[in-house]
């Protein structure tokens, strides 16, 4: 089966997390090999290794989506120490390379740190890092249906930068000084890789049926650690 992409005007906040549209990956027809989804995938730098096991099994629960949804993935950011080519700049010339109009989706997910110094937001990567107006001048020729998911954190600074109509913005933070490690983006990606998280049994998942099937797991794991946990706030 193939799988697109929805566009629905809602925003959501919950546990920090701010969702500019909720987007759904559809169950469909077998579509034509040219307008499978595109998905760029783009693994900042580690830091600590305590965080290696989250990053491993948010990669693991994307190549999992991809492929069960037949997308087209490529992952930035595993490569080995030794390539000559930054990850920043293997993202520039990934995103040089695809198509700007059509009707295939992009998908830039992007996991790990980043940073906020009150004027720039960065996400933290191998080598030279890329902010948020670097990669809003890389996405502005773009017309076509684009999703940016954003799980690091101080990643609420690149809303105001990407967002322009017809594009889905996910931050997990509600603002730049939240500077702290992101949780949310292993809850996120192991729920949309989830056919449980279809609460409605409507054939689709949705980032609203994703974070609400896994938001008392959670609130739990938030709360053992002592972690500040907001309550869920929707709003159309």
């Amino acid at each position: 089966e193939f799988r697109r992409v929805l566009f629905r005007s809602l925003r959501l906040s919950i546990f920090g997390c701010l969702v500019a549209v909720v987007v759904a990956l559809r169950a469909a027809e077998v579509a034509p090999e040219s307008l499978a989804a595109r998905v760029i995938l783009v693994v900042g730098a580690v830091g600590d290794p305590e965080f290696a096991p989250d990053f491993d099994a948010q990669i693991a629960a994307w190549t999992t989506t991809c492929a069960t949804a037949r997308a087209n993935l490529t992952v930035v950011g595993r490569e080995g120490d030794g390539e000559a080519v930054a990850d920043r700049d293997r993202l520039r010339r990934l995103l040089e390379s695809e198509a700007r109009e059509g009707r295939e989706e992009l998908w830039l997910v992007l996991i790990g740190h980043g940073t906020f110094d009150g004027r720039d937001a960065k996400l933290n990567l191998r080598g030279p890092d890329v902010s948020a107006a670097e990669l809003a001048e890389w996405l502005k020729p773009f017309k076509r249906p684009l999703a940016v998911v954003h799980t690091t954190s101080s990643s609420a600074p690149f809303i105001g930068k990407l967002a322009t109509p017809g594009r889905v913005i996910v931050s997990a933070t509600r603002s730049g000084n939240e500077h702290n490690y992101a949780r949310f983006g292993k809850f996120f990606a192991e729920a949309l890789a989830d056919a449980r998280s279809d609460l409605d049994h409507d054939g689709q998942v949705s980032l609203l049926e994703s974070f609400l099937s896994r938001s008392e797991e959670h609130t739990s794991e938030l709360q053992s650690r002592q972690y500040l946990v907001c309550r869920l706030l929707l709003e159309k």
